[in-house]
């Protein structure tokens, strides 16, 4: 999972700066678009690394699963 949300960080960092970049290189009536290409990339990369960052090292099971056992005693049997 931290490899693939590196590897998106990197990509998505990698495509809204050549958007951004490239803007007064389009067309005029293209530059909007770029802008809003670029802006949005920039924006999922820093989703990918707020989820990277969220995320618990080592942390092998999320939530503790109920085994299946009875855990209740009735107070007349013992």
């Amino acid at each position: 999972e931290f490899f693939l949300l590196g590897l998106g960080i990197i990509l998505f960092v990698i495509v809204g700066a050549l958007s951004l970049a490239s803007i007064e290189n389009v067309p005029p009536d293209l530059v909007d678009n770029a802008a809003v290409l670029g802006a949005l990339s920039l924006i999922t990369a820093l989703i990918f690394i707020a989820d990277l960052l969220m995320t618990t090292p080592g942390q092998k099971n999320p939530s503790r699963q109920h085994d299946g056992t009875q855990t209740y005693k009735d107070p007349g049997k013992f």
